[in-house]
């Protein structure tokens, strides 16, 4: 049998559930339904069991609980390089490209150009590996829908469909 868990002061003072309902991160969640968890009695391998984690890292959740409140419990932030095309340049890349995949008379434009562009209209210096990573995140790829040539007869088109025969 294990040594009975002494529990930080003011610990069951909190609604963990209440505050896992409102908690937008799923880490934090689940940090949330461990004290819950502990705060109902149940062990640290109990607990540990439930949430997917190893016993001593629940164990740490509640050391830094109980040194620095609440606020200790949430997990901080990350480590990494800030993101470079964010807010504002992020939108204007994603509308860019939708006007020019929309226009008329053309729509290729190179990821070296997209660079630049970005250079100009907002100072984001960033790697040509950058501009793919945030079109393939913006869920823009390579195959675009094709621009309508400037010499196309529309009413040339209607009415080869009206004569073609499919199989």
């Amino acid at each position: 049998m294990s040594r009975p868990l002494i529990l930080p002061k003011g610990f069951c003072d909190h609604d963990f559930v209440l505050m896992m309902k409102t908690e937008s991160r799923g880490r934090n969640r689940i940090r949330l339904l461990a004290m819950h968890h502990l705060q109902r009695g149940k062990s640290l391998k109990y607990v540990s069991e439930i949430v997917g984690v190893h016993w001593k890292t629940v164990q740490a959740w509640l050391r830094r609980f109980r040194e620095s409140g609440f606020a200790g419990l949430l997990e901080s932030a990350r480590c990494g390089a800030p993101k470079k095309i964010t807010g504002k340049a992020e939108s204007w890349l994603a509308e860019k490209i939708r006007t020019l995949s929309e226009a008329k008379t053309g729509g290729h434009i190179t990821g070296e150009e997209l660079r630049e562009l970005l250079l100009q209209e907002h100072g984001v210096s960033c790697t040509l590996k950058t501009i793919y990573n945030k079109l393939h995140q913006l869920n823009f790829s390579w195959i675009t829908s094709r621009s309508i040539h400037p010499k196309a007869s529309i009413k040339a088109q209607e009415d080869y469909k009206k004569t073609f025969k499919t199989c």
